[in-house]
């Protein structure tokens, strides 16, 4: 499946949504292509927007399989100006009111691993986990261990099993979703 049509409000599942935008066919964001041919050959998507009559919920029409979407991703945490200084501070509060040394901190869409190395300077167990393939290895180069997967329900309990339940589980990135 590489996209879906969205047939039911994915908060309330009410099956009337009226669709009030169309876009036609559109190419996925965060394309940096090269050339002619791969302009002509680039893959395009409906991106239509609803909205739920019920629950007021305005959502896509369709929806772009999470793999097309985010296994070779290409937006890198670390290539963005001063993140990296928001991101200490932000773990220094976690650490301070939440957390001690050796506690395992999770962090869902880890990206490169920016965030979680700060905790692993102080002492903490982290483990990011992240669907791109290209992200991650940048993540383990920096030595953060960081798994390539989606995550679910399923590989929680077996996270938690391996490795006991983490004491802090974050997830800062708007850019993860999961089909319906």
């Amino acid at each position: 499946m590489t996209y879906q049509k969205n047939t039911k409000c994915r908060i309330c599942k009410v099956e009337n949504l009226i669709k009030f935008l169309d876009l036609g066919e559109q190419p996925l964001a965060n394309s940096f292509l090269k050339s002619e041919s791969e302009f002509a050959s680039e893959r395009k998507f409906p991106l239509t927007v609803c909205f739920c009559p019920e629950c007021n919920l305005v959502q896509l029409g369709d929806i772009v399989a999470k793999e097309e979407l985010f296994s070779n991703y290409i937006y890198f945490s670390s290539g963005m100006p001063k993140l990296s200084d928001h991101f200490k501070l932000y773990a220094q509060g976690l650490m301070q009111r939440f957390l001690k040394p050796g506690d395992l901190v999770l962090e869902i869409a880890s990206n490169d691993g920016i965030l979680l190395k700060h905790f692993q300077e102080k002492g903490f167990r982290v483990l990011g986990i992240d669907p791109a393939e290209n992200v991650v290895k940048i993540a383990l180069g920096l030595g953060v261990e960081t798994m390539v997967d989606f995550f679910s329900e399923k590989l929680a309990k077996n996270l938690a099993q391996e490795r006991g339940k983490a004491k802090g589980a974050i997830s800062i990135a708007a850019r993860r979703c999961r089909a319906p």
